[in-house]
């Protein structure tokens, strides 16, 4: 085995979110609109074969006041992390098994989604239930979340590239009130890929996947998913995409057991465009990204369209 190597990484990213839809009369807010998000790794080999990296990252949470208006909060307690091993088990095949974590402080607001959701759930209310009125202000409370995923890619030729996936991870708050602000969730997911390669410059790739997501409060959501996407080398070190599809979501809630599950059909999209560096991986590397998806809001208990 030769001796290990690593290279220093440091990146900034952000991120802006919207939502259309949610329950009839209950006015919906983003919670957290706006993230922004340095990063600090280290990525390198443990030989030829094997490959790894860690990252920490900061993060800083700009909230958004009630309905939309009002002062703009600031949460800046909240870190994540991650780590990621990767191996050439053959000359075909890659193994990569990955997780992360993050802990912190965060704030909230509003927290009228979580009062109704409970109602809704036949939850009994809280003794201090007060604590939780948005009038009162924003509300601030321990948060946790971890996740693992385990996944492979396989060369079938040289124009063609199978891949297969599988994901396991849970949030929630910490303690009595960080529980009432972040209700705890887990997740479970899989997904399938194939990737061909049209021309030197022209791909097309075919991506499904299925996310079971269950709600301590609310019930459990299915998202079934499928992604038609086609890519474009525009220049050496410049990529685009284009992507469409569409998703088929289930959702089963406590409250109304015996009635039949609601089922719906959304729409899929996205665009990307990434740049890589060419020189001995050296330079700036980006990529931006629009996304139209569904999107499971664990407060309202409900499958909501987000651009990101």
């Amino acid at each position: 085995m030769l001796g290990a190597t690593g290279a220093l990484e440091v990146g900034l990213r952000a991120e802006a979110r919207g939502l259309e839809g949610g329950p009839p009369g209950a006015p919906l807010v983003e919670p957290v609109p706006y993230q922004i998000e340095p990063s600090i790794g280290l990525a390198g080999q443990l030989d030829p074969r094997l490959s790894y990296s860690v990252a920490l990252l900061p993060r800083l949470l700009l909230l958004a006041g009630p309905a939309g208006g009002g002062a703009v909060h600031t949460s800046s307690e909240y870190v994540f992390a991650s780590a990621a091993v990767t191996w050439l088990a053959g000359d075909r095949t890659t193994l990569r098994l990955s997780g992360s974590g993050s802990r912190g402080t965060l704030a909230m607001s509003p927290l009228t989604q979580l009062t109704t959701s409970m109602a809704a759930a036949g939850v009994a209310a809280p003794a201090d239930a007060g604590l939780l009125d948005p009038a009162a202000g924003v509300r601030t409370g321990e948060f946790s979340s971890a996740w693992l995923r385990a996944a492979f890619d396989w060369r079938v030729t040289p124009s063609l590239t199978l891949g297969a996936g599988a994901d396991a991870g849970r949030s929630g708050g910490l303690g009595p009130v960080g529980l009432r602000l972040f209700p705890a969730v887990e997740t479970l997911a899989a997904d399938a890929r194939a990737m061909l390669a049209l021309t030197r410059r022209d791909g097309l790739g075919v991506q499904a996947g299925y996310t079971r997501t269950d709600l301590v409060h609310q019930g459990t959501v299915g998202i079934l998913d499928v992604l038609v996407r086609w890519s474009r080398r525009l220049a050496p070190s410049l990529e685009g995409t284009l992507g469409a599809g569409g998703a088929a979501t289930v959702q089963r809630s406590f409250a109304a057991a015996a009635l039949p599950a609601t089922r719906d059909l959304v729409a899929r999209a996205e665009a990307s465009i990434t740049g890589t560096p060419q020189r001995e991986g050296r330079g700036v590397g980006f990529r931006a990204l629009l996304g139209y998806a569904p999107y499971v809001d664990q407060y309202a208990g409900e499958v909501l369209q987000r651009f990101t």
